[in-house]
C-alpha cells in the first residue's frame, strides 16, 4: 500500500468511524425524514449560490495570481477552481486540489512550486480569517452568548487576535502586502455569506424558522475544522460538529445532521462540474 492509499484509507475509517458515532446519537429514520422535507427549490437555491461562490472564490484566485504578475481570464479560473474542487472530491487520497493546482501552474504558467503554495496558503487564510469573524458574529447573535461567562469581553479579545494574527501571518510569513490581503478579504467576506445563506436555503426548505443563528454557527465551526485533512468534502466533522454543539445550544440534532449530508451531497454535485473544464483548461489558459 503506498502513501496515498494509506491516507485515503484514513479518511474513509475516519468517515465510518464518525458517522457511526453520529448515528447512535441520533434516530436514522429521523434525519432521512429531515432530508427528504427539503423544498426541491430550496435545494436547487442550495446549489445555485454553492456554485456562485465557488465563481467567486476563482476570482479570488484570479486576484492573487495579478499579484504574481499572471493575467489570466476569468473563465479559466472558473474552471481552474472547479477541476481543483473536483480532485479534492474525487481523488481524495492523490494529488488533490492543491497538489494540481501547484502542477498546473508550474507546468503553464511557470510558477516555482514555492511562489504557487504559498498563494494557495494566502488564499485559505483570506477564507479562514472570515470564517471566523462570521463565526463570532453567530455566536454573539445566537444561544451561546449566554453560555460563557464575560462573553463580549473574550469576543473583543477573539475579533482583535484574528485580525491582528491574520495581518501579521500575511506580511511577515506569506511575504503579502497588506492592500493584497484586504483586497483578497472582500472576496472572502462574500463567499462566506454566501455559505452561510445554503445553510439557511436548506432550513428554509426544511420548513425551519428559528435558530438560523445555531445552526449557522455550527457549520462555521465545521467549516474551520473541515480544513483539517482528515475526511472527504467535510463529510464527518460536520455532522459531528452539529451533534457535539447542537444540545448546548438548544438546537434539533437531526436536522443539524441532515443540514451536514445535504450540503455534503450539494458540495459533491457541484465539484463534478470541474469535469467539464478538466480538458479544456490549457486551451482556456493560452
Amino acid at each position: 500500500m503506498n502513501k496515498n492509499h494509506a491516507k485515503l484509507l484514513l479518511k474513509l475509517i475516519f468517515i465510518i468511524a464518525a458517522l457511526a458515532f453520529v448515528f447512535s446519537k441520533v434516530e436514522f429514520e429521523a434525519v432521512i425524514s429531515q432530508i427528504k422535507s427539503v423544498s426541491p427549490f430550496y435545494l436547487l437555491l442550495a446549489y445555485i449560490l454553492l456554485v456562485v461562490a465557488q465563481i467567486i472564490s476563482s476570482f479570488r484566485f484570479s486576484y492573487y495570481l495579478e499579484t504574481l504578475g499572471v493575467s489570466v481570464n476569468r473563465l479559466f479560473c472558473i474552471g481552474f477552481y472547479f477541476a481543483g474542487m473536483l480532485c479534492n472530491t474525487i481523488l481524495p487520497g492523490g494529488i488533490g486540489g492543491d497538489g494540481y493546482k501547484v502542477y498546473f501552474l508550474k507546468k503553464h504558467a511557470y510558477i516555482p512550486a514555492k511562489s504557487s503554495i504559498r498563494l494557495i496558503i494566502s488564499d485559505r487564510a483570506s477564507g479562514l480569517l472570515w470564517l471566523l469573524l462570521l463565526a463570532y458574529g453567530a455566536a454573539y447573535i445566537s444561544a451561546a452568548h449566554n453560555m460563557i461567562i464575560y462573553f463580549n469581553y473574550l469576543l473583543l479579545v477573539a475579533v482583535f487576535s484574528t485580525i491582528i494574527g491574520y495581518l501579521f501571518s500575511v506580511r511577515l510569513l506569506l511575504k503579502e502586502s497588506l492592500q493584497t490581503a484586504l483586497g483578497a478579504s472582500v472576496y472572502s467576506f462574500f463567499v462566506q455569506i454566501i455559505s452561510l445563506l445554503i445553510v439557511f436555503a436548506i432550513l428554509k426548505g426544511m420548513g425551519v424558522d428559528d435558530g438560523y443563528a445555531g445552526y449557522g454557527l455550527l457549520f462555521l465551526i465545521s467549516s474551520v475544522l473541515s480544513i483539517i485533512p482528515i475526511s472527504i468534502g467535510g463529510i464527518g466533522i460536520r455532522e459531528l460538529t452539529f451533534i457535539m454543539g447542537a444540545a448546548p445550544l438548544g438546537l434539533d440534532a437531526d436536522i443539524g445532521v441532515a443540514i451536514g449530508l445535504i450540503y455534503f451531497v450539494i458540495n459533491l454535485i457541484c465539484s463534478l462540474n470541474g469535469l467539464f473544464f478538466w480538458h479544456r483548461l490549457e486551451k482556456l489558459y493560452k
